[in-house]
């Protein structure tokens, strides 16, 4: 609702920016501004009815109170998700690890993964290849990505997680 007010205002402020700026040094002045002023702010006010009345309708229901709500199974008011992640990596390797996940990324044009730095969510050591991680992300992320590092500078282990299937075994 405070989007058409905004719209009004703007028109209002160039409405009184043209009006103002009419006449100029000697020359005969005109009306013309100020219709066109007038002319803006009608079309505006036109405009803001016609969201108004679009937003009313979209927001219309007849439900009269909670009993009336009609819910789908399964529905959650909770909109994180939590995930337990088991990691296993210890018939690979035990030496020194880092496992970071991700709940945003990309495939690159070589195949591999790109997570994005400013989703991650969470990340620990490993312990002689092994560990578990609890994390919680907002519903609706489908897949996480679990990348390990190893700290002698070596390509990490990339792997896509889903609630299903929640365990990093190599």
């Amino acid at each position: 609702m405070t989007m058409p007010n905004n719209k009004i205002y703007l028109a209002l402020v160039m409405s009184f920016a043209l009006i103002g700026c009419g006449g100029g040094g000697g020359g005969g002045g005109s009306a013309a501004p100020a219709q066109a002023a007038e002319e803006t702010v009608e079309a505006v006010a036109e405009e803001t009815t016609e969201v108004v009345e679009e937003v009313e309708t979209l927001v219309e229901s007849t439900a009269q109170s909670m009993q009336d709500l009609v819910i789908p199974d399964g529905f959650s008011f909770d909109p994180i998700t939590e995930m337990n992640i088991d990691i296993d990596i210890s018939n690979l390797s035990t030496q020194r690890a880092y496992v970071s996940i991700y709940s945003e990324y990309e495939e690159t044009d070589s195949g591999t993964l790109a997570p994005s730095g400013d989703h991650k969510l969470a990340g620990q050591a490993l312990e002689a290849g092994v560990g578990n991680i609890d994390i919680v992300y907002a519903d609706g992320v489908e897949k996480v990505l679990a990348e390990i590092w190893f700290y002698d500078g070596s390509d990490p282990i990339q792997k896509e997680l889903t609630i299903d299937d929640n365990t990093f075994y190599y």
